[in-house]
C-alpha cells in the first residue's frame, strides 16, 4: 500500500543537495510507517525497504540506522556502492 503524496508537492520538495540527514529521515519514515500500519511481515513487524546508493560512509550510516528498529519498524537494507 503506497502512501498518498500531498497534492501541493513540488519538485523542490523531492530534490535536495548535499548529504541527507539520515537519522532524521529514518525517524520520520519510521513514525509514518508505525502510524499507518504500513505492512505487517508475518503479523509481527512493520517493514520498510531502504535502498541506498552512495559513498561507503553514508552506506554504513544507513545500514546502522536500519538495525535500530525505530518505532517498531523493521528496516530492510539494500545498497549499491559507488566511488569517484
Amino acid at each position: 500500500m503506497a502512501a498518498e503524496l500531498p497534492a501541493d508537492l513540488t519538485d523542490s520538495d523531492c530534490v535536495s543537495f548535499g548529504r541527507p540527514n539520515l537519522p532524521e529521515i529514518f525517524a520520520q519514515v519510521g513514525a509514518l510507517a508505525a502510524a499507518r500500519n504500513v505492512v505487517l511481515h508475518a503479523g509481527k513487524w512493520k517493514k520498510v525497504a531502504v535502498f541506498a546508493c552512495g559513498p561507503p560512509g553514508m552506506l554504513e550510516e544507513a545500514r546502522q540506522l536500519c538495525t535500530q528498529n525505530l518505532h517498531g519498524v523493521d528496516f530492510a537494507f539494500h545498497s549499491e556502492l559507488f566511488e569517484f
